[in-house]
């Protein structure tokens, strides 16, 4: 189906434009924040056919997202399913999924951010769960995602890496 892209405006509240100078240098923002946090950040700044506001506090906020998802490779533990994640990684896979099939990019986000937050109340993940997140984000940071496979050393070719199942039993 078609669906057109929703309005971007300007921290005034007003249409970007050139003419209101109240428009946004992409490149300022990728030299201070990254071109992932900035794709991110424009999949999670509202419903895709909707308008929305730019803020680049929430630019911030994404920029944030991504440094702790970097972080995590210190949380990393063995392989397999850590038992107090099971429901909340295969809820985000579903969820993402579901999102991205629907082109509802703002909400795939948050169960990213949701996931993260819990990975971190946990305090560890394991090598499999990691993938998983990175796989997810990669929609919306594939710079870093890939970089962090490499990294972690999750596997040979990300790019040929096959989109994480749920299972439905830990649901």
């Amino acid at each position: 189906k078609r669906i057109s892209q929703g309005l971007i405006l300007g921290a005034d509240g007003k249409k970007m434009s050139k003419s209101a100078g109240n428009g946004v240098d992409p490149r300022v923002m990728i030299d201070a924040y990254g071109a992932d946090a900035l794709r991110m950040w424009m999949s999670f700044i509202g419903e895709y056919s909707e308008k929305a506001t730019w803020s680049e506090e929430g630019l911030k906020a994404c920029h944030k997202l991504i440094t702790r998802i970097w972080n995590m490779q210190e949380m990393i533990s063995g392989e397999g399913e850590t038992p107090e994640l099971r429901f909340a990684v295969n809820q985000a896979v579903k969820k993402v999924t579901f999102d991205i099939d629907n082109a509802k990019f703002n909400t795939a986000v948050s169960a990213i951010m949701i996931l993260v937050n819990e990975i971190y109340k946990v305090g560890k993940l394991t090598k499999d769960e990691y993938k998983k997140l990175l796989l997810i984000t990669s929609p919306f940071a594939p710079h870093v995602a890939n970089e962090l496979y490499e990294v972690a050393e999750l596997g040979t070719n990300f790019e040929e890496e096959k989109w994480p199942t749920v299972d439905e039993s830990a649901l």
